[in-house]
């Protein structure tokens, strides 16, 4: 509201300035001169109409969810924890298969990866705010295994076990799928 209101006196105060240069001037100016000062407070005048037109038309909502590049803050958190779980499955698959063929820099990028997989516990923590008291204590259990088992893969991975890291993958893939379990609302019967 204060820029419609100070656009408005800059209107005012700009009329009151022609309306000025229309008044009987003692001493008269050349012809050119005064010419200028209408052309310029005009132009003043036209300036602060069309500001004044534009700070009263509606303003366009600016949220990136209307552009269609990112999802609602809900959804984007379940969106990536749906993406966590199937890369968790494609590097398990990845370990599992080659193993002691992985190099240093391989075991690297698998540790960066867990860190993020650890961050994801804060979405599903997020998603779970939405649940039933009766499923969110649950909810929290697993949340809290699946991000302890992370962090143990971390340093089993730090370390290059193989076995280890794999009977930690599945404890963690487990705890993801309970708590997926635990979002669905259809009866088993149907």
């Amino acid at each position: 509201y204060t820029m419609k209101y100070t656009t408005l006196a800059l209107l005012l105060a700009t009329m009151g300035q022609t309306n000025a240069l229309t008044a009987p001037n003692k001493a008269r100016q050349p012809a050119t001169s005064n010419r200028r000062d209408v052309l310029s407070n005009s132009l003043k005048i036209i300036a602060a109409a069309t500001t004044t037109t534009t700070a009263f038309l509606p303003r366009i909502a600016m949220a990136d969810v209307s552009d269609g590049n990112t999802l609602p803050q809900g959804a984007l958190q379940f969106s990536r924890a749906l993406k966590a779980k199937s890369d968790w499955e494609e590097i398990a698959k990845s370990v599992k298969t080659r193993g002691a063929e992985l190099s240093k820099d391989e075991w690297e990028g698998v540790m960066s990866y867990l860190r993020k997989l650890y961050s994801i516990g804060d979405d599903l923590k997020a998603i779970s705010k939405g649940m039933d008291p009766s499923k969110k204590k649950e909810a929290e259990r697993l949340i809290s295994e699946f991000q302890a088992s992370v962090k143990s893969a971390d340093i089993t991975a730090r370390n290059k076990d193989v076995d280890a890291f794999l009977v930690l993958y599945q404890k963690s893939a487990a705890n993801l799928d309970d708590f997926f379990g635990l979002l669905q609302d259809v009866p088993d019967e149907i």
